[in-house]
């Protein structure tokens, strides 16, 4: 009777490891590299965009999961904006929001 309590308390704290390890590795983000070859333009469909008129910019954000800023007056690419990805949804953008300034991008 004392053998099969220790082997179940035993079970339960082997158990409790290997869980609580897995749900770790759940909940950090994974630091691999995810490489990506560089267009100069999206790699898939554009979602939304937002306007600024005040200073004459254009963002875009799309399935390939990267917001770019462009140039109204000649179409130019000026900077491409990266957030945190992994496989699935993460790091997907929908939507995108330019205030009146145009001095952030939400």
């Amino acid at each position: 009777m004392l053998a099969l309590r220790l082997l179940a308390l035993f079970v339960g704290a082997l158990a409790g490891l290997f869980g609580a390890a897995f749900a770790d590795a759940q909940e950090s983000p994974s630091t691999a590299p995810i490489l990506r070859i560089e267009t100069g333009m999206h790699a898939a469909a554009i979602n939304k965009l937002a306007l600024s008129e005040a200073n004459g910019q254009l963002v875009t954000v799309s399935d390939d999961k990267t917001a770019r800023l462009w140039s109204l007056a000649d179409g130019r690419l000026l900077d491409t904006l990266r957030v945190p990805i992994a496989p699935g949804a993460e790091g997907s953008l929908y939507a995108v929001a330019l205030p009146p300034s145009g001095r952030s991008i939400a």
